[in-house]
């Protein structure tokens, strides 16, 4: 169903940080309070969905996108970028961009420039360049399909970020990891799995490579839609949804397998 011309750009952004295996909201364009405290501490966890993992505490930069379903089932997406440190900030952090505009180019494109602006030493990136750059990004007018977005940051520069022509469907979904993991007979298979609602579990090594399997997947069943539960990116002590009887779509690390098989996972 096509999106509201209402619906804004995005909901929120986050910054999460780690201070040890604590997850520390630095950031929140809402501030993280009222009706948004709660989804603010569900997008805490997603960020870092292996923090009992001890590996996560020197993780190595990677995006990925995570998903959130919303009491009238409509998705809300958050866009993922997981650095090792950020600026002067020297622990593991994760910039999230939650929208319910499926627009993966755009909103890695905000990642793109929040990262770079971090990695600049001439100013403070989470407490000066990013609450500028989003604030201007929600203000701005949203532009037609396969315009661009002027966004201007007062002293922190101008940026344009390109919306997709079609707002229907995902855009800039990327088909290459799931056809290089799975080849053309077996994605063939897959998106059958998905036609008969079955239940599937993508296992991968990385949240990056296993979230842009599951988005891909998902997407080669447009014009359809998949109405069951969707959890591209499956924190450890969520491990129970795999228990669900119903179909699901779920993405999980390698490392984690073992403990999945400990759960009382029902046959097909």
């Amino acid at each position: 169903m096509p999106l509201a011309a209402s619906t804004p750009l995005l909901d929120d952004f986050l910054v999460v940080a780690l201070r040890g295996k604590e997850l520390e909201l630095l950031y929140s364009f809402t501030g993280g309070t009222g009706e948004a405290a709660a989804r603010t501490s569900a997008v805490k966890q997603f960020c870092f969905p292996d923090v009992e993992d001890t590996t996560s505490l020197s993780l190595q930069s990677e995006s990925f996108t995570l998903t959130l379903t919303e009491d009238d089932g409509s998705r809300c997406f958050g866009f993922s970028r997981r650095l090792a440190s950020l600026g002067d900030l020297h622990r593991p952090v994760c910039l999230c961009v939650l929208s319910r505009r499926p627009w993966f180019s755009l909103f890695m494109h905000m990642l793109d420039i929040a990262q770079r602006a971090g990695e600049r030493a001439e100013h403070d990136c989470i407490g000066g360049f990013i609450p500028a750059f989003v604030a201007a990004a929600t203000a701005a007018r949203l532009p037609p399909p396969g315009g661009a977005l002027a966004v201007s940051a007062g002293d922190f520069g101008s940026h344009r970020l390109y919306a997709p022509y079609d707002d229907e469907r995902p855009t800039g979904v990327s088909f290459e990891p799931l056809l290089s993991a799975l080849g053309v007979p077996n994605t063939v298979r897959l998106l059958g799995a998905l036609l008969l609602e079955q239940r599937v579990i993508f296992v991968g090594s990385r949240w990056g490579h296993v979230s842009s399997c599951a988005h891909a997947a998902l997407t080669l069943l447009y014009p359809l839609t998949w109405q069951h539960i969707f959890i591209p990116v499956l924190p450890t002590a969520m491990l129970s949804y795999a228990c669900a009887p119903m179909p699901y779509v779920l993405g999980l690390l390698a490392r984690h397998a073992p403990a999945l098989a400990k759960e009382p996972v029902e046959e097909e």
